[in-house]
């Protein structure tokens, strides 16, 4: 898990929409998710731009119930 992940301004019950721009492991949306679980909040889905569909983000997040929309994908190199 990422130690510098941080969410400022939330509050317990907040239902929320994860946004980054790119998306390959998923890691770092996963650790958000994780942490903002602790903290008390609902992460409802995750949101990108792009997608590399090779390494297996949008599975890691739907283990955690965070299902993905991307608004386009591409096969990067493994």
């Amino acid at each position: 898990m990422r130690a510098d992940v941080f969410a400022y301004g939330i509050v317990p019950g907040q239902r929320i929409v994860l946004v980054d721009d790119e998306i390959t492991t998923g890691r770092t949306l996963a650790d958000l998710t994780r942490r903002l679980r602790e903290a008390g909040t609902v992460p409802l889905a995750a949101a990108c731009l792009v997608e590399d569909t090779t390494r297996g983000g949008r599975a890691l997040l739907a283990d955690l119930g965070v299902p993905l929309v991307s608004l386009t994908t591409i096969e990067g190199q493994t």
